[in-house]
């Protein structure tokens, strides 16, 4: 699916603008400005334009890595068992939690 883009192009000179502007900024002629609409490919983000389809968790391998362990059982649960080497945390929350 294509998606429009309008732009103002001047007559006189073919300075391209998002806006319309009743005096050109780059020549200084009156009333030269007139729109074109752009149309542009829409972009696909899959590779090759194929077909995906989601995939269930339970059905996603599983890679096993080394983890340090907190030594806080319910920080270590949700980290997935603990630090991964050559990760980085930022733990946040309002103040007195």
């Amino acid at each position: 699916m294509a998606r429009r883009t309008t732009r103002y192009r001047c007559r006189a000179c073919s300075y391209t603008s998002a806006q319309w502007y009743g005096r050109c900024p780059r020549c200084g002629q009156w009333n030269t400005m007139e729109e074109v609409v752009l149309e542009q490919k829409a972009r696909s983000w899959v590779e090759g334009g194929g077909e995906v389809s989601p995939t269930p968790i339970d059905q996603i391998p599983r890679e096993e890595t080394l983890r340090f362990s907190t030594g806080v059982e319910e920080v270590d649960r949700v980290l997935g068992g603990g630090f991964v080497p050559g990760s980085f945390l930022i733990v946040g929350g309002d103040p007195g939690i």
